[in-house]
């Protein structure tokens, strides 16, 4: 859980299947998961992506395209 006893709806190492929703200022993807942000380098916007998170942070999490 972060500071604001919300549950990060992710876990580091897992796989998911997500939709790139937005495109960060640095280029990479946006995708969410229960509202929770997960940047996705050489993302593009609405592509279908597998993914698997490889950092966590408060807020957001980075995930690689797999």
């Amino acid at each position: 859980m972060n500071s604001d006893n919300k549950i990060i709806p992710v876990k580091q190492g897992e796989q998911y299947n997500v939709t790139i929703e937005d495109m960060g200022k640095s280029g990479d993807g946006i995708a969410r998961i229960d509202g929770f942000v997960i940047f996705v380098p050489e993302a593009q916007k609405g592509e279908e992506v597998a993914i698997k998170v490889t950092a966590i942070k408060e807020k957001f999490a980075f995930a690689e395209k797999i």
